[in-house]
């Protein structure tokens, strides 16, 4: 079942990319996003593979600044994000309240945080555990194709209260 929806989440995205921007629906505050997660524990590498898939959502609540003017003049925005990464037996799906501040005048450069809760399965000596913990992102991210669809590339650190977990996404996306 995880191979199929995982299938489909990859052809989806795949589409996405191909489709020509002005086919596509724009500024609704979504972005899509795939690509490979890496582990840093080494059992985890020993025992599901050094590379999994990972695939995620991103919506935008709102627009928003720590300061007035926002971070070097351009405001940042508060999201709600959903993450998939998974291989065998191991698999972690955070859902994340996240800040994301702008690093440059173009808004091209960023930076991400968030917060909130990660279910988490893994193996245990006597069985399978699948749970709700903990779990928390930073990331960093540049938009390389400005546009109606810009295209972004990311790279993110996830965290869980499940230590097997914990690696680095690396992603490319649209934002519709």
């Amino acid at each position: 079942m995880h191979r199929k929806i995982t299938g489909l989440a990859i052809a989806a995205l795949a589409v996405m990319l191909a489709t020509p921007a002005s086919a596509q629906l724009s500024n609704v505050g979504l972005s899509l996003r795939g690509g490979l997660f890496f582990p840093t524990d080494s059992n985890t590498r020993d025992n599901a593979g050094q590379s999994w898939v990972a695939f995620g959502a991103e919506y935008k609540i709102k627009d928003l600044s720590l300061s007035p003017g926002g971070v070097a003049g351009n405001p940042g925005a508060l999201t709600v994000s959903l993450d998939y990464m998974g291989k065998g037996d191991y698999r972690h799906v955070p859902v994340l309240l996240n800040y994301m501040g702008y690093l440059d005048a173009t808004r091209s450069l960023y930076f991400s945080g968030g917060l909130g809760v990660g279910f988490a399965k893994a193996p245990t000596p006597s069985g399978v555990e699948d749970n709700v913990r903990f779990a928390y992102q930073v990331g960093l991210g540049y938009t390389v194709v400005q546009g109606q669809t810009p295209v972004f590339v990311e790279a993110h650190y996830f965290g869980s209260g499940k230590t097997e977990l914990n690696g680095f996404g690396f992603y490319i996306g649209v934002r519709l």
